[in-house]
């Protein structure tokens, strides 16, 4: 199906658009981990295994970076590039998608299907809360040398041959014969 960026403008942008590729499961990986076998053969189904995305799913379906916004938060903003040369009334030929999860990446559409996928940014999805480092833990406590539950005393010092007393193996006897 041809969509034109006046279509992909409509009342409804969102659901013009679809993600091109499937999408990372929690494992890494675009389908799940292969069915694992037991002794004789049979496949074994793995209950926590997540379920595979759908192909050419809509963007309007992503998760809302805003779960508590008044209009949802949706995870994507849709507009019209304007363009000098058009014609009063006509729409913009170039339409873009911004991702507003991922800061940085965006997806442009050109009239007669040609269209392209940009992302630069750091890597670091967007959060609502500004990023603060964990604090550090509590100061370790000192040794207490005065209590006396916990008063230090030295070993005796180990003055008598610990192999004193224990009969020698009688090595030289078997050579003498």
């Amino acid at each position: 199906m041809l969509l034109l960026p006046a279509a992909l403008l409509s009342l409804a942008p969102c659901s013009s658009w679809v993600h091109y590729a499937l999408e990372l499961n929690p494992l890494g990986r675009t389908r799940p981990n292969p069915a694992g076998t037991d002794d004789d053969g049979n496949e074994i189904p793995d209950d926590s295994a997540p379920e595979p995305s759908k192909p050419l799913r809509a963007i309007s379906d992503d998760p809302a970076v805003d779960e508590a916004a008044e209009e949802g938060g949706a995870a994507w903003d849709v507009r019209g590039v304007p363009v000098s040369g058009i014609p009063e009334g006509e729409t913009a030929p170039v339409a873009v998608a911004r991702s507003l999860r991922w800061p940085g990446a965006f997806a442009v559409g050109f009239a007669k299907k040609r269209w392209v996928n940009v992302y630069v940014g750091t890597g670091v999805e967007a959060t609502l809360a500004p990023y603060q480092p964990a604090l550090p833990g509590p100061l370790a406590a000192e040794f207490d040398f005065a209590a006396e539950a916990t008063r230090v005393h030295e070993q005796a010092d180990v003055t008598k041959d610990p192999d004193e007393g224990k009969p020698k193996d009688e090595e030289g006897e078997e050579g003498e014969e």
